[in-house]
């Protein structure tokens, strides 16, 4: 399995942006985590850099006509991590309408550069107002769980041995 290209920030200087990439995890293995109204999916991360500005996320379709349109949000999560209900703190959110979510393409969340990021953890969390897994998208995932990904969760269970493909 080759780790490539996860998190991608833009860290402005001298000449103008300069594009760095932390890591990115593409490792396709599992679209079977349908997000739905009471089952949003949560990735846990370490930031190790600062100026954390773009997180992105791979989203199958399945084949499907329609599908609910998707929120993306990101939090900076304080206290303990033992649960999807950590106290947070939002960065940053989007809407993303069905027209906008292609099969098995990345969809991206960018936001102000967060200026201390390095060392703090953050949750990307994927929201639906889908009832039923016909109208819904999943994100791909991996079989392994790859530093600096931390808990992934699935509702409220978690997925010890799983991480989304996450860049």
């Amino acid at each position: 399995r080759a780790v490539a290209p996860l998190l991608e920030l833009v860290q402005c200087g001298g000449r103008g942006p300069r594009r760095e990439m932390e890591i990115s995890i593409a490792i396709p293995e599992d679209a079977s985590l349908e997000v739905l109204e009471d089952r949003p999916v949560e990735q846990r991360f370490l930031s190790r850099v600062d100026g954390l500005c773009r997180v992105e996320c791979c989203l199958a379709r399945r084949g499907r006509i329609r599908v609910e349109s998707v929120r993306l949000s990101l939090y900076r999560l304080s206290g303990s991590l033992a649960g999807p209900t950590s106290p947070r703190t939002p960065v940053a959110h989007r809407e993303i309408a069905d027209s906008a979510i292609r099969d098995n393409e990345w969809v991206e969340l960018e936001f102000e550069p967060v200026q201390d990021s390095a060392g703090s953890t953050f949750a990307l969390v994927i929201e639906s107002t889908a009832k039923q897994e016909d109208e819904s998208v999943a994100p791909w995932a991996c079989n392994t769980r790859l530093f600096p990904l931390l808990d992934l969760w699935h509702g409220d269970r978690l997925l010890p041995t799983k991480s989304l493909c996450f860049r």
